[in-house]
């Protein structure tokens, strides 16, 4: 039983850091019609 609790703890814990990672904002620039989101990955409006 000890075990599953400690399992159940380092998920939860691993989902939370998770979520909050993914909720960051990113960095993100307007160009024009171009958003360009960090420095590899731009989408155009054309």
């Amino acid at each position: 039983m000890t075990r599953y609790l400690r399992y159940c703890a380092v998920n939860t814990v691993g989902a939370a850091v998770l979520a909050m990672v993914c909720a960051a904002p990113t960095l993100a620039r307007v160009d024009g019609d171009t958003i360009t989101l960090g420095s590899a990955i731009s989408f155009t409006g054309k």
